[in-house]
């Protein structure tokens, strides 16, 4: 998949291909081992990367679900995850993106997130399963989460009907 076709990939990849291009935030993957090699391998395949101009991180920090996690649920798995995560890759913000099988089993997510930001830690989620749309919605959904979770959440004196305009490419589709 080139990334001037990323309309053909799936959510995952959109939203990983917009949080991959912003400095210091980190991607904690909560998804099967499959998504991550998916999502590295995409690009990579062709001599590209995620974002299109370089993956800034080979490593990603991921859960690598196993059939224990999708029988039993993977939320004890994601607490190791982010605490794991947290002490060994330095970052401002920390973004918890999940694919297929945490969706489909019902993983409550924001639970660990709210745990891990009531312990001050600057943690969001993003839903993003394959399933829910091509790359191009997984990048406005992992806009929007940035913004309603960033700057909404942390800002409460904001104006609820505050609203702003955003204009920007979606990483790797600069034709420049």
């Amino acid at each position: 998949m080139r990334s001037d076709h990323d309309r053909n990939g799936c959510a995952l990849h959109g939203a990983l291909r917009l949080l991959d291009s912003i400095e210091s935030l980190v991607p904690i993957l909560h998804a099967s081992a499959g998504c991550g090699l998916g999502a590295w391998a995409s690009e990579d395949s062709l001599g590209l990367t995620l974002g299109g101009s370089g993956l800034r991180h080979r490593e990603l920090s991921a859960t690598l679900l196993q059939e224990k996690q999708v029988v039993f649920g993977g939320t004890s798995r994601l607490r190791e995850q982010i605490k794991n995560t947290l002490k060994v890759v330095n970052g401002d913000v920390y973004a918890v993106v999940t694919g297929c099988v945490p969706e489909v089993i019902g993983d409550d997510v924001l639970a660990m997130v709210k745990e891990a930001r009531e312990q001050s830690f600057p943690v969001i989620s993003l839903s993003a399963p394959g399933f829910s749309g091509n790359a191009w919605w997984g990048h406005a959904e992992a806009a929007k989460a940035l913004v309603s979770q960033l700057v909404v959440q942390d800002n409460p004196q904001l104006n609820a009907d505050l609203t702003a305009n955003l204009f920007g490419l979606v990483p790797g589709q600069d034709a420049t």
